[in-house]
This record gives C-alpha cells, sequence and structure tokens, in this order.
C-alpha cells in the first residue's frame, strides 16, 4: 500500500492457523476455487505421513473447477506425491494418497506446475529444480504414465 509520499508498507490482513513450531512453513498453495490454502505446518496439516522429510512445495493440478490433484514434492524420497484435490466424499480437506511418483529429480527443492497446454507439454507443465539446481520439465500427459491408471492425463 503506497503510504500517500511514495512509499509502499505492508498491510496486515488475516491470519489462520496455528504453527506448530517444528519446521518452517515451506509448502504453500492456494486453490481459490474450492477456497483452500494447502500448507505444509498449521492445526490441519497437510502431509503428516508418508514423507521422508521435507515436503518442499505443493501445487494444484486443476481437471475443472472441482477436481483435480494436488502434488507435493516429497523431498529426500526424490519423488512427488499425488492426492485427489477435491478431498474424500466425507471430508474436503482430506487429501489420501493416490500414488507417490518418481520424476529423476535429486532433493527437489522447488517446483511449479500450469494446467497451459504448452507445445511440447501436453495437459500442462511441471518444473522442478533439484537441489544442485538442474531444471527438470515434465508433461503432465508423462506424469500421468508415471502414475499409471492410477491419474488421468
Amino acid at each position: 500500500m503506497d503510504d500517500g509520499t511514495g512509499t509502499l508498507r505492508g498491510l496486515f490482513a488475516r491470519a489462520f492457523g496455528t504453527w506448530s513450531g517444528k519446521k518452517e512453513i515451506e509448502a504453500i498453495a492456494v486453490d481459490q476455487a474450492l477456497g483452500h490454502v494447502e500448507f505444509s505446518d498449521s492445526l490441519a496439516c497437510f502431509g503428516t505421513e508418508g514423507f521422508a522429510d521435507d515436503r518442499e512445495g505443493i501445487s494444484i493440478h486443476e481437471l475443472d473447477a472441482k477436481t483435480g490433484y494436488v502434488v507435493v514434492s516429497n523431498k529426500q524420497a526424490n519423488t512427488f506425491r499425488i492426492s485427489p484435490r477435491e478431498g474424500t466424499a466425507t471430508d474436503p480437506h482430506a487429501h489420501p494418497l493416490i500414488t507417490n511418483v518418481s520424476l529423476g529429480t535429486l532433493d527437489s527443492v522447488e517446483r511449479e506446475l500450469t494446467m497451459a497446454e504448452l507445445l511440447e507439454f501436453p495437459g500442462g507443465l511441471l518444473v522442478a529444480m533439484s537441489t544442485d539446481k538442474t531444471f527438470h520439465y515434465y508433461a503432465w500427459a508423462d506424469i500421468a504414465k508415471a502414475a499409471g491408471s492410477k491419474v488421468p492425463e
């Protein structure tokens, strides 16, 4: 916000959840269509089981306005965990594991996902960075193939 003198300052809008104090919050994604904020350390902690250690990034893969996938980097296991975006029939905030996919990253510390149809990346593009700063590019169709029949293209 401009204070009228050309100086920008932040304006606190709201807080949510409670930090556990155990680890820093490194993974966060906003699902505006469903009104969810997914992050790795809160009252409703995402990914409390099945991770080697760090949950370094969360991305939302939208199939339509209400369905899709939550993709989370399982850093030390060198995999990406895929869960249903819409949750379960009884709990929209539950995201049980659908599948765990190994894509060749090493300690993936950052990644981004777009659903845009890009020339050589049908169904979208996942970009992941390994600890050694190598960037990996994956078409969503390739991720779906690696996941078998558990995740459609």
